[in-house]
């Protein structure tokens, strides 16, 4: 479940293994992605719409957060 208010911690950790981390939005609502400070009301973050998938090349804490309730995330990593 992706929420509504701001992270208090990373929703993916950080991996120094990590090559790639792909998201998809299974919810009922656009979700953001981003560091701290993500917020998609200010569009600050990368936008996953709902049924989209967003591939990042990054071993940083990846942040979400969702503009609505009943939202849903698949995560996968793909490491060294």
């Amino acid at each position: 479940t992706v929420n509504t208010a701001a992270p208090g911690a990373a929703t993916i950790a950080a991996n120094a293994s990590r090559r790639t981390v792909i998201i998809q939005n299974n919810g009922a609502n656009p979700i953001w992605a981003g560091d701290t400070n993500v917020d998609g009301a200010n569009n600050r973050g990368i936008l996953i719409p709902v049924g989209d998938t967003l591939i990042l090349d990054s071993e940083a804490a990846i942040y979400l957060r969702a503009t609505g309730a009943a939202s849903t995330a698949s995560i996968m990593e793909l490491t060294k």
